[in-house]
């Protein structure tokens, strides 16, 4: 009685938020706990709460607002309905476990109304403000993927600094719910600084070839005819295998007339696709045949609608001033609306995937239309000033303690680093000062040195691309200037491959990435 009294105050002390009784009910090990084992035997309950360690509590949030909106609790029962359909209750047919004074508001509030029909209002409820025909300018809006779960556009009006929200979950079956009403974020970043990111990638390709235009138009003409061809032949298999499905109904039919004793059944066919087919031996050759003649023209009519969605046909005839916008992207890309940047990026972007490999660093993969690139995936590696949120990277172990206390005075910083690899550089001086622990620099061998913000995890990530020390220390040196020239706020890109190498106008051209240098780009949320 006890927990059901404070579930109920609970609900009534966070003003009926839904959210916040759920996050109270997900913090505790358990509601209600186990009964004694005489009053089991006893009352044999029957529950549809889930067992936990110790007791019972609520898994899903509907099981809460079920339980907040249960009459039973209150003394009442179900009497029927009267004349009009309306629910009969009867008062006072048990003991109340809750007083009727305060599970009447947390009954409205479930359910929109009291018990006499009046409307729930919230008590100071703050004001509502709907936007209306506001919209974000994400280019990567419905286009963005992640390897690490599932991907949202907020607009976040009120900051004016829309973001892309990745929760974790989201395929192959995953749910994108990590608690009672909760969705778990893997990373943010805002919508400026990465939409910059790809923007520019593209001007730059798009100036690197002063004929991409003409390209971009002969791609679509040539992908538009040849899915018109698919489709034409599509449709042709469509009408032949009706032809033949009809041919047979009709041989069915007659076999169906000679056949039939008790009845005659009429078939009644329909272009062919319905037929009747009792009566008859399955195992017979012809209905062998219709079976896989109605199998067959399913999969055509598959195959024609998947052929009708990825047709690609001109971007000119959905997007004006398409090609000339094309022909003049830095002048003339912002000029356009929301909506038309996002189709122009679509048409010219297959798939855009960023993934979070350690705290501060993100792979950027792009799969550009074949006219931009000679087929290979653009990469860049982005640095975010801020780490992803991971309490481990913001709390300190006793473990991290004892070995900075052992370490900090004496050691060089990359060896700093390697002990405590979750940690920056800066987080580590700062921890030091609070501890009061001394470094002796005046005999700390000058070593290789990595600025403010990097931590060790961002150095192990980069193992992952490398394939001898020397693109190690290069990939070294690349992340330290990105940590050393991005800002709170900021994103910075560095692209694996040089434009001058991507682009589809010089496949014939040889480029070092490493020797050469890999291209460069800052932005920030503006």
């Amino acid at each position: 009685m006890e927990a059901s009294l404070d579930l109920f105050k609970k609900f009534k002390d966070f003003n009926f938020a839904a959210g916040r009784i759920a996050r109270y009910v997900e913090e505790k090990p358990y509601l209600f706990k186990f009964m004694p084992e005489e009053h089991l035997l006893e009352y044999q309950p029957v529950t549809s709460m889930t067992r936990t360690p110790g007791g019972y509590t609520f898994t899903t949030i509907k099981g809460i607002r079920g339980y907040l909106s249960n009459l039973a609790l209150a003394g009442f029962a179900h009497g029927g309905r009267d004349e009009s359909g309306q629910r009969i209750l009867v008062q006072g047919v048990f003991d109340p476990v809750i007083p009727i004074d305060l599970l009447e508001p947390c009954y409205a509030a479930v359910t929109g109304h009291y018990l006499d029909g009046t409307p729930f209002s919230k008590p100071q409820e703050s004001r509502q403000f709907r936007r209306v025909g506001s919209e974000t300018d994400a280019i990567l809006h419905g286009l963005l993927t992640s390897d690490d779960g599932s991907i949202s556009n907020l607009g976040r009006f009120m900051e004016d600094c829309p973001v892309y929200a990745c929760f974790k979950g989201g395929y192959f079956g995953q749910k994108t719910r990590v608690g009672l009403n909760r969705s778990l974020a893997a990373w943010i970043l805002a919508v400026r600084p990465v939409d910059d990111i790809v923007l520019s990638r593209l001007i730059a390709i798009a100036e690197h070839d002063p004929k991409l235009s003409e390209k971009v138009k002969a791609y679509f003409a040539q992908t538009s005819q040849d899915a018109e061809s698919i489709l034409t032949v599509l449709d042709s298999h469509i009408r032949n295998t009706k032809k033949a499905l009809k041919r047979v109904n009709l041989t069915i039919v007659a076999l169906l007339k000679e056949l039939a004793e008790e009845d005659n059944e009429d078939a009644e066919t329909e272009d062919g696709e319905e037929t009747i087919t009792a009566g008859l031996d399955p195992n017979l050759p012809i209905m062998k045949e219709h079976r896989q003649l109605q199998a067959t023209l399913r999969n055509l009519k598959r195959q024609r609608d998947e052929a009708a969605r990825q047709q690609n046909e001109d971007p000119a005839k959905s997007i004006t001033g398409f090609y000339h916008t094309l022909s003049h992207l830095r002048t003339e890309f912002h000029k356009r609306p929301p909506q038309d940047k996002k189709d122009i990026i679509r048409k010219l972007v297959e798939e855009v995937k960023i993934t979070n490999i350690s705290p501060h660093l993100y792979t950027l993969q792009i799969t550009w239309i074949r006219p931009l690139t000679d087929g290979r995936d653009d990469v860049a590696l982005l640095w975010r000033s801020d780490p992803i949120r991971d309490k481990a990277l913001s709390t300190w172990t006793d473990k991290e303690e004892a070995l900075l206390r052992k370490l900090y005075p004496t050691s060089p910083q990359l060896t700093l680093l390697r002990a405590i690899p979750n940690k920056s550089a800066a987080q580590i001086k700062k921890r030091a000062w609070e501890l009061g622990i001394k470094r002796d620099f005046w005999h700390i061998e000058n070593g290789q040195r990595f600025y403010w913000t990097v931590c060790y995890q961002d150095l192990q990530a980069l193992e992952a691309y490398i394939t001898n020390i020397k693109e190690r220390e290069y990939l070294r040196r690349e992340v330290n200037r990105m940590a050393e020239a991005t800002k709170r706020g900021n994103l910075t890109a560095s692209w694996f491959t040089p434009v001058d190498m991507i682009s589809f106008s010089h496949i014939l051209s040889v480029t070092n990435a490493i020797d050469g240098g890999m291209s460069k780009r800052k932005s920030r949320c503006r």
